[in-house]
């Protein structure tokens, strides 16, 4: 894994992790234009551990799920027929092959991380914030990192939990509790 930082204001993304099919090396890509002095270290390290799981997921796709640390075999067999799916959805809103492959690879990805990662996600949220609050204060912003219109489209989550879920949320952002990376 390489990270890497780029201002692009026309990118609303923190960061992107595209897919490479050619050589070892999955980049991690921050965009400075997004991250500014009042993001707080819990939104950082949110979209951190989001963009490391798009980089595992990338390994274990051009691994065929090799180790180490591979997905069951049945979760793996599904994330590929999310692929498959995604893909054919985006063979026909994409001309250009990269966007193809980038669009399948968020797509089935993200779905993935809304099916399985919300939990772990916010348990190392948690952790990172010195296990402060219950999980449920640190959903949201696994949530809300890209990952809720995959989760209401699949029924992983309602509206309203993720109201009650961002009400939550706050009570970390608006505390006084100062995380060492603040």
């Amino acid at each position: 894994m390489k990270f890497t930082a780029k201002t692009d204001g026309s990118d609303p993304a923190p960061a992107r992790t595209p897919f490479n099919s050619s050589g070892n090396i999955i980049t991690i890509r921050f965009n400075l234009a997004v991250a500014t002095d009042a993001t707080l270290a819990i939104d950082l390290a949110g979209t951190i551990l989001h963009e490391s799981i798009h980089a595992e997921l990338h390994r274990l796709k051009l691994t065929n799920n090799s180790g180490p640390n591979p997905l069951p075999a049945s979760l793996f067999n599904w994330y590929m027929q999310m692929w498959s799916f995604y893909e054919a959805i985006n063979n026909e809103d994409f001309d250009d092959p990269l966007d193809v492959l980038n669009q399948t690879a968020a797509d089935s990805q993200h779905n993935l991380m809304a099916f399985r990662f919300i939990d772990p996600i916010a348990s190392g949220l948690r952790e990172f914030d010195e296990n402060s609050y219950p999980l449920d204060n640190y959903k949201h912003y696994v949530w809300s990192d890209g990952l809720d219109e995959y989760g209401l489209d699949a029924g992983y989550i309602t509206d309203n939990e993720l109201t009650r879920l961002s009400i939550l949320s706050k009570i970390v952002r608006d505390d006084n509790h100062k995380n060492t990376c603040d």
